[in-house]
């Protein structure tokens, strides 16, 4: 790994085959991991992800219980970015979608990877 490259800070919650990711995002680049293009404009900003029992039916992970809730709406699940991740204070979390593990792979291994500034 390139040495200024950088890991996503991770924390399982949880190890069971049925479990997924939820994801910390932020509008401010700070410690954060990657910047991801807004449909509606401009950034946000992925800066750590969680690992929780759930599951994936439709494109992106949903903690159990919380079927056809939309978690980032949730004031438990972004207080669980705050306490989880000190840097997360103005985090949302949001549901992995089900290829990410994949791409967040592919971006560590990366030799051209660049951590946002």
């Amino acid at each position: 790994m390139k040495e200024n490259a950088v890991q996503l800070p991770t924390v399982n919650h949880y190890y069971g085959l049925d479990g997924g990711y939820v994801g910390c995002f932020s509008n401010t680049p700070d410690y954060s991991f990657r910047s991801i293009k807004n449909p509606a404009g401009g950034n946000f900003y992925l800066k750590g992800r969680i690992r929780l029992k759930g599951s994936f039916p439709k494109e992106y992970f949903v903690p159990d219980g919380y079927d056809d809730q939309d978690i980032s709406a949730l004031p438990e699940f972004n207080k669980l970015c705050a306490n989880t991740f000190s840097f997360c204070q103005d985090c949302w979390a949001g549901g992995f979608w089900k290829d990410a593990p994949t791409i967040v792979a592919l971006i560590i291994l990366s030799d051209t990877y660049q951590p946002t500034p």
